[in-house]
């Protein structure tokens, strides 16, 4: 019997082995110099279309612009978050119930104001109260008049 004492070190490897010693072996990647993460536009949420109303005859488009007007609202000001989902999409469930009732309404009936005709009603109840109070309105936490503050705002309320 023989053995090999010309070979110094132990018996190389098969290829097949060592192609799975080298798979097997954490390797250390480069770390990129740019940042990984950029900041991602918020992307607004996909249930907004179901809002739309210009498909609706006018009677119920009225009725769905308010709802329409409220979604795009919250969507715009309350954070990302399952919270604000649900709240939208029970939104829209009462879209659907209010608009499924207004479908019982008689021809030619007055339901309400629209959105825009809100927003100038406002303003109207604003004119007016600035008619029958010209100082303005005390502040209840600084005293100051609300037309005297820079921003609308107390500054205690920031």
């Amino acid at each position: 019997m023989t053995t090999d004492s010309t070979y110094p070190g132990p018996t190389p490897a098969s290829p097949q082995r060592q192609m799975v010693q080298a798979l097997e072996e954490p390797r250390a990647y480069p770390t990129p110099d740019v940042p990984t993460t950029y900041p991602i536009p918020p992307i607004p949420a996909p249930i907004l279309r179901y809002f739309a109303y210009d498909h609706l005859r006018p009677p119920l488009a009225r009725v769905s612009s308010w709802f329409h007007t409220l979604a795009h609202d919250l969507e715009r000001d309350l954070p990302s978050g399952p919270e604000k989902s649900v709240a939208l999409r029970k939104l829209l469930e009462a879209k659907d119930a209010a608009v499924r009732a207004a479908l019982d309404l008689p021809p030619g009936a007055d339901i309400g104001l629209t959105a825009d005709d809100t927003h100038a009603a406002a303003q109207r109840v604003i004119a007016e109260d600035a008619v029958r109070n010209p100082g303005g309105h005390p502040c209840r936490d600084c005293g100051q008049l609300y037309r005297d503050h820079p921003t609308r705002q107390c500054e205690a309320w920031r």
